[in-house]
């Protein structure tokens, strides 16, 4: 298992709900969309997050970060992209 892969996939997560909602529904396409590849035991593990929690998570950490932190959630995926 790849630390630093789910590291980078929940960090994500908490930083951009549309990619926690899609995270949610399918793991393994939502990690590929930002250029990240979870194995099956990392697939498993992100399948089993409750997706009420992470969201409740992810509101308190952005609110305390303030809109530079989304910005910079754009700009990665935007990199990803031209990856």
């Amino acid at each position: 298992m790849s630390r630093q892969a789910v590291a980078q996939v929940l960090g994500h997560a908490l930083m951009d709900p549309k990619f926690a909602e899609a995270l949610q529904k399918n793991p393994t396409s939502a990690a590929n969309s930002i250029g990240v590849h979870l194995g099956p035991n990392e697939t498993s593990a992100m399948k089993e997050i409750q997706h009420s929690q992470l969201t409740t998570l992810a509101s308190q950490l952005r609110n305390k970060l303030g809109p530079e932190a989304l910005l910079d959630v754009q700009q990665q995926q935007q990199q990803a992209r031209m990856d």
